[in-house]
């Protein structure tokens, strides 16, 4: 693919065949299967690129994605302003829908302040909170091009919101981390790429908001340059020096030079080159595996079994039936054995983190002895230079121990473990497939092909997740704050290096200091845990239910078919048109490889 039409396009084919597929499975009297289809072409459908703004408070992030949007449809505000994710979609009409935990609800679009602000959200009342998200659909240009605007709350504003930002990080497609040019580069802003931005480089824009503030200072400008180039250049290279407001105010008033001088244009031309280049068939790849899979299973497992039930009288079939009746029970058992394992792997995963937790904090004094020799003072700096010092090269050297911490011994931890999981819940999936084949008199298939599953994608960005929530949770005040009680302040003030005793002494209270925050680091990877399992399971359960259902509804429609075969047309003829439709599979299949090319990781 070659250009975001192309994008929309292959959407739009891979769309139409699914909505094809399920046309067919209703043929066959599949409603449940066929359901799901629908569903999925209405995913592939809303298909786009998520492009995540994300950045602290007073940044302008709102006023960049009206700016990227072309319109001012976000509230924009000096003060804090975005009080939670805030999805900007194509929309032939102006539509506002807010989700809470339990309902979606439509909102009149004039009332897009109150619920996508702080100071608008104070104000609603108890059954609209708390809201999750704000979905607003726009007739924006820029957004039917299959780019999703999603704008953040403002990091270190809040702990709950800062923590929906990282999971929509884990999802985005592009990351925009917005800085300002009248503000510098803040430490915060510096750890959170080096804390939280790290796994996701290769889709990493920084923007340095406000430059129409040094415009005309080149001394400013260069001094930022030579900034971005030591502290960010070696994360990504994509930097860019912008101005929301006059990119803004430029598509607003038509005005096209003020639109260009912006820098926003290059900002859309390069986000769109990049979803094209790195993301545009990942994107659509899931999808596409799940048509020809859905296709697949249909050709090899539905429309064989259908030739076969046809050919039984309707007394066999309703044998089989009461017998299907039956299976419910060794379905409950399956459905117990699922619930078993993902108690069992759940604590083993808990029990993982806990022990490679403890293990990097024992080893804090050890590791952190090693690099001393990078701390250094220049001459003749006070007293509290060198504390900054110091409290700012511990907090340095303890997010990059946490960052590689996380990305070895944790992340390997979790995916092993999830692997032992997966193994299990695949056994007993092909165990419940198997127990409809044998009730039928099919023979055993031991290559039995099983279907990838969302849980899998939803488990690798429970793993994202779970190490940023790790990260988060060290309080970075709680660091300093302790490692100034450490009474070796006179052994700070003269030399250029601290003393092997003056540095195992903050080593130790370090260590003391993540210790104190281990237990609110366990809670929070504990909750995490939760939530994704039970949606594992709900997700494990649905399949085993429909696994049942397909044979169910292909008897009841047989049985159906059977009686007005009596009135008006033979089995023969039931026969010929499964023969078509599978005839009509298969092209479709054929087809259907030839849309993508499966994406390899690198």
């Amino acid at each position: 693919m070659k250009t975001l039409e192309q994008f929309l396009l292959t959407r739009e084919d891979l769309a139409h065949k699914m909505a094809k597929l399920s046309g067919i499975l209703g043929r066959i009297g599949l409603s449940e299967r066929q359901a799901i289809l629908e569903e999925l072409e209405e995913e592939c459908q809303d298909l786009n690129f998520r492009v995540l703004i994300s950045g602290e408070f007073k940044r302008g992030k709102s006023c960049l994605v009206n700016s990227l949007l072309g319109e001012k449809i976000l509230p924009m505000k000096i003060a804090p302003c975005t009080s939670t994710i805030t999805e900007v979609h194509y929309g032939d009409t102006p539509k506002l829908t807010i989700e809470t935990p339990d309902q979606s609800i439509e909102k009149p679009f004039d009332d897009l302040f109150k619920y996508c602000s702080i100071q608008g959200h104070q104000s609603l009342p108890e059954s609209e909170r708390p809201i999750e998200k704000v979905i607003i659909e726009y007739p924006s240009r820029l957004s039917h091009q299959a780019l999703t605007f999603i704008d953040s709350p403002g990091l270190n504003e809040d702990w709950n919101r800062t923590r929906t930002s990282l999971r929509e990080i884990a999802q985005a497609d592009v990351l925009v981390l917005v800085l300002s040019c009248e503000m510098a580069l803040s430490q915060s802003e510096q750890l959170f790429i080096q804390t939280h931005l790290l796994p996701y480089t290769d889709r990493l824009f920084f923007l340095w908001n406000r430059a129409d503030a040094i415009w005309d200072k080149p001394v400013e400008q260069e001094a930022l340059e030579k900034r971005s180039q030591k502290h960010l250049q070696q994360y990504s290279n994509r930097i860019f020096y912008v101005s929301a407001r006059e990119g803004l105010i430029g598509q607003l008033t038509e005005d096209d030079t003020r639109w260009t001088k912006s820098q926003i244009k290059s900002v859309l031309q390069s986000i769109e080159e990049y979803v094209i280049q790195h993301k545009a068939d990942e994107k659509l790849e899931r999808l596409w595996l799940r048509a020809l899979q859905e296709t697949n299973y249909t050709l090899q497992q539905l429309l064989p079994r259908m030739n076969g039930l046809l050919s039984l009288p309707t007394k066999s079939l309703l044998e089989i039936k009461v017998k299907l009746l039956e299976l419910t029970e060794t379905n409950q058992s399956l459905q117990s054995e699922v619930r078993n394992h993902i108690t069992q792997y759940s604590d083993q995963i808990l029990s993982s983190i806990e022990e490679t937790l403890d293990t990097f904090i024992t080893n804090i004094p050890a590791n952190i002895t090693k690099d001393f020799s990078s701390l250094q003072f220049e001459p003749r700096l006070s007293r509290q230079e060198r504390e900054d010092i110091i409290i700012d090269w511990f907090n340095q050297w303890l997010q990059q121990a946490l960052h590689e911490f996380t990305q070895s011994s944790v992340r390997t931890a979790l995916e092993e473990q999830v692997k032992g999981l997966k193994d299990e819940l695949d056994r007993i999936r092909q165990q419940a497939q198997r127990n409809i084949d044998t009730l039928i008199g099919e023979e055993d298939d031991d290559d039995l092909v099983l279907f990838s599953g969302q849980w899998v994608e939803d488990m690798g960005i429970f793993i994202s997740t779970a190490t940023s929530l790790l990260l988060l949770n060290i309080n970075k005040d709680r660091v300093a704050q302790d490692l100034l009680k450490v009474r070796a302040i006179r052994g700070w003030l003269i030399g250029s290096t601290l003393s092997d005793s003056d540095g195992l002494k903050l080593a130790n209270q370090l260590k003391e200091t993540i210790q104190n925050e281990r237990q609110a680091i366990l809670d929070t990877q504990r909750s995490n845990l939760s939530l994704s399992m039970t949606d594992l399971q709900n997700s494990i359960f649905r399949e085993l239910h429909l696994v049942q259902s397909d044979l169910s509804q292909q008897i009841e429609r047989v049985i159906q078919l059977h009686t007005r075969g009596k009135q008006d047309t033979s089995k023969e003829q039931h026969m010929l048109q499964f023969e078509t439709l599978k005839l009509s599979l298969h092209n479709m299949h054929a087809q259907l490889k030839n849309i993508l090319t499966p994406h390899t990781p690198k």
